[in-house]
């Protein structure tokens, strides 16, 4: 047992999946985590390459259901300087893959946006472009449907649930339960749809769908190998640190959290 005030180092070895977050507390003050630089805790789980069949030309589908994953949401922002969500993250090889959204991630990587044409002094929708009314039709059917944007300032940015989609009007309109911050939308505040299944149509975008738990893959090239691998996040946060003082973490990897 450890002595009060008496330092432990935990030496870390391997891959460790974990079931819920590794808490950290003013009792584990002056713990020294230590790892071998490949050893690593994550969030993750794995879904079997074998699950993956054949949806849509390019897009894979798997069957969720028996692996044991808490599925995560995109959330609303609480306040200014707080945009966050808890979606579930999809990791090919270790690398992150991309929410289906519209539009989407450019070829030089960089964000892409659509501009508000009107907003609404109460916060509660927009006016999207005209170009975009055909896509329109299908933003409706979806059932989880988001943006992402900068509703007043360009440095402020937020997460908004759309709880409508008018294609005659031309407007989104947003869940009240998530309003946007500052509770306004200004003419051309830029925003990008996300959570979107109708707009998965580009290498290393996904879709969950949480009802069905069931996940949707366009993987780089349109295959996977046998060999690569595919890990889903199963929580939020990996690791959380409260109230303590000098807890020390190195070579250790902090894997697939959301």
């Amino acid at each position: 047992a450890r002595r009060a005030g008496q330092p432990v180092t935990v030496h870390v070895r391997g891959s460790h999946a974990l079931g819920e977050t590794l808490a950290l507390t003013e009792e584990d003050s002056g713990t020294r985590w230590s790892g071998d630089g490949e050893a690593a805790v994550h969030g993750g789980v794995q879904v079997p390459v074998s699950l993956f069949k054949p949806w849509k030309g390019s897009i894979l589908q798997a069957n969720l259901t028996g692996l044991g994953i808490q599925l995560g949401e995109l959330s609303g922002t609480p306040g200014l300087g707080q945009c966050q969500n808890r979606k579930s993250d999809l990791y090919l090889n270790s690398a992150k893959m991309t929410l289906a959204r519209y539009p989407n991630v450019g070829s030089d990587g960089l964000w892409q946006f659509l501009l508000a044409e009107e907003g609404t002094s109460a916060g509660t929708g927009l006016t999207f472009p005209s170009n975009l009314s055909a896509r329109a039709g299908n933003w409706s059917q979806e059932k989880d449907l988001w943006l992402h944007g900068y509703w007043k300032f360009d440095w402020a940015d937020g997460y908004v649930r759309v709880a409508g989609v008018d294609a005659t009007n031309r407007s989104l309109n947003f869940d009240p339960k998530t309003p946007p911050v500052y509770n306004v939308v200004m003419k051309n505040a830029r925003f990008y749809l996300v959570n979107a299944l109708s707009e998965l149509d580009s290498d290393g975008e996904y879709y969950v769908d949480r009802a069905e738990q069931v996940l949707y893959f366009q993987p780089p090239g349109g295959k996977l190998a046998a060999t690569d691998s595919v890990v889903l996040s199963n929580l939020t946060t990996v690791i959380s640190a409260t109230g303590g003082v000098g807890v020390h973490l190195e070579g250790l990897q902090v894997q697939f959290g959301s």
